[in-house]
């Protein structure tokens, strides 16, 4: 489908590219089918500000009869800046890592100062130094796995998960991969800011926008974590509804699936699945039809 003749245009990233899914499932050709229209997309990995850009380039080849459908994903095309920062336990972290770091920093330094003494009063290849030397190093190993325990014993479990890059959890009895930055991203009372189009061609052409949860978002109810708060998609709102342009959330979308027992992202990736997509383009279908 060329631009020039597409009735909605699909603007954002690796989601709408369609990431781990093939040509057929990709959101674009399945709300193709859905609609039967002619649903192209201008998507790739990168962040709003570019999506701008890049529509701003195919402007030439973009019908004047085009709908633009943007999408956000929370997990990176969001930025933050905390609100509530428990500074008592950061000081406390940083308190922990100070103390361990310059302990360890003082121990090899007197380690050193040592050799150098001893060996201005032995030869190196004294049985003496030699035997001063290899206690004494087994002694500072085990020194320093004690600091090392008393300092991970300071940090507390959550502070800890942040150090692991996939974090794998059991959903519908099924293991489930999730990527730990976006977890945090997620987790956090932060003010959340993202680029917002500024060009006002594009703007009368964009429909509404929609929100992309992230993978850890939709699955937290079923992980015990209460989410409520979005306040990524506040924002989101709220700057797009001064320029009269609706947002929607597919969070509670999303969830209604994981009920049914059905995933909707991969499980061994951040992006979602067939059925994922499935139903986020009968969602946005529903909202097309409604807008008539």
């Amino acid at each position: 489908i060329n631009l020039n003749n597409a009735d909605f245009i699909l603007v954002g990233d690796s989601f709408i590219v369609g990431n781990g899914n093939t040509q057929k499932h990709i959101p674009s050709e399945i709300l193709s089918r859905l609609l039967n229209k002619k649903v192209a997309n201008i998507a790739f990995p990168g962040a709003p500000i570019s999506y701008e850009k890049n529509l701003l380039e195919f402007q030439n080849e973009i019908s004047k009869q085009s709908k633009i459908i943007l999408f956000y994903f929370e997990g990176n095309d969001f930025g933050n800046k905390d609100i509530n920062k428990n500074k008592e336990k950061k000081n406390n972290k940083s308190l922990y890592s100070e103390f361990f770091y310059k302990t360890w920093i003082y121990y090899n330094f007197l380690e050193n100062t040592k050799d150098i003494y001893l060996r201005k009063i032995y030869p190196s290849n004294q049985v003496f130094f030699k035997l001063i030397r290899r206690n004494s190093y087994s002694i500072n190993q085990k020194i320093f796995d004690k600091l090392y325990y008393f300092y991970k014993k300071g940090l507390s479990n959550k502070e800890f998960s942040k150090n692991k890059k996939i974090l794998i959890k059991n959903i519908n009895n099924k293991k489930v991969a999730f990527y730990n930055n976006y977890v945090q991203k997620t987790r956090k009372n932060t003010i959340f800011f993202t680029h917002i189009f500024k060009n006002v061609d594009v703007l009368k052409k964009i429909q509404f926008v929609i929100f992309i949860p992230t993978k850890y978002r939709v699955y937290s109810d079923f992980l015990g974590e209460n989410l409520s708060d979005n306040l990524a998609f506040d924002f989101l709102k709220n700057e797009y509804e001064k320029l009269n342009i609706p947002v929607y959330d597919i969070t509670n979308i999303l969830k209604s699936e994981i009920k049914n027992e059905k995933l909707v992202y991969w499980r061994d990736d951040t992006h979602w699945n067939y059925n994922g997509i499935d139903i986020s383009m009968k969602y946005i279908r529903k909202i097309i039809e409604e807008q008539k």
